[in-house]
């Protein structure tokens, strides 16, 4: 099956009938009711904040678990839909992760951290970052302690932000890469948000990041190796980024979940590797395994799929 990501950029009532979401321009009477499969549904981006949606079709994507964005009148995602009776044994994997010690968070720490170098020396490569950098980042990689007690994380990010931006670039600086990032790393982490708690688990409850003020903690635990991927896909949109982010543009970032990574030598898209991740993450806390399932990309394949159609907007 194909599944969607849909963006909504116009006036829409959304309403659900028969299995469909059912997508009506309502300054418009004669216009088509648009009418899309919810099995087919994966992530739902509202992007007009004149849109309307009915409680009962919330309801319906809460039950599908379909996951819901909603982007602020500057167009920026400020909102999240989770279900919250979507496990059926929610406290028993909350026990697990307030059990962990700080053994097992170093552990899990080293782990998703030198995915996250890994990842990031690919995509040096690609650029073509000199060979003695990149050597550098390979070293970073098998240099990371228990709990990165050397900070090579910071080191690696360091480096690599200088080579694939420029020396000039600026973290958290208001431009369109920043903006292009940010964006991506926002519908990334809402996808993992909600495989989160779809397996009965909760997302403040984190690894290394422990924000007393921010919710998703673990969210942005397991973002750490898909990072990169967003990284790589400003670099290579360079040329069409602007301080704003255009509609196309984001059209482009909301590919990133149905491009494909390698874990443990097989291959999945980005939106099924989360659900690989998470559910090792409940099979390390459980004792089952000693590695999480993390994924490695492939820019070969990303590359051949930014140009392969674009996901639907209305």
């Amino acid at each position: 099956m194909s599944w969607k990501t849909i963006m909504i950029t116009s006036e829409k009532k959304f309403s659900i009938g028969n299995g469909f979401l059912l997508l009506k321009d309502y300054n418009n009477k004669d216009a088509e009711t648009i009418k899309i499969s919810l099995e087919e549904i994966d992530l739902i981006l509202i992007e007009n904040i004149k849109s309307l949606i009915t409680i009962a079709s919330l309801n319906e994507l809460s039950k599908r678990n379909i996951t819901l964005v909603i982007s602020d009148a500057k167009h920026v995602p400020s909102t999240m839909m989770l279900p919250i009776s979507s496990h059926h044994k929610p406290l028993q994997n909350f026990n697990l992760q307030l059990e962990q010690n700080s053994r097992l968070k170093n552990i899990l720490h080293k782990q998703l951290i030198q995915k996250k170098i890994e990842n990031q020396r690919i995509v040096l490569e690609d650029v073509g970052a000199k060979e003695e950098t990149t050597i550098k980042l390979s070293k970073y990689t098998s240099d990371v302690t228990q709990g990165d007690k050397t900070n090579r994380e910071a080191m690696a990010a360091r480096i690599f932000f200088r080579e694939i931006y420029g020396s000039s670039f600026l973290r958290f600086a208001d431009d369109g890469i920043n903006s292009f990032i940010n964006f991506g790393y926002k519908i990334i982490a809402s996808k993992i948000s909600n495989c989160i708690v779809k397996y009965g688990l909760h997302p403040a409850i984190g690894v290394f990041h422990k924000s007393q003020t921010n919710y998703f903690n673990l969210s942005y635990d397991f973002i750490e190796p898909l990072r990169p991927i967003v990284d790589w896909l400003a670099n290579h949109l360079s040329m069409e980024l602007d301080d704003e982010l255009t509609i196309p543009l984001k059209l482009k970032i909301l590919r990133i979940l149905d491009m494909k990574v390698n874990i443990d030598g097989k291959t999945f898209r980005i939106k099924n590797a989360i659900d690989v991740m998470v559910k090792s993450y409940i099979s390390f806390l459980s004792g089952e395994v000693d590695q999480l399932s993390l994924p490695t990309i492939y820019l070969d394949n990303i590359r051949n799929q930014i140009s392969d159609g674009e996901f639907p907007e209305f």
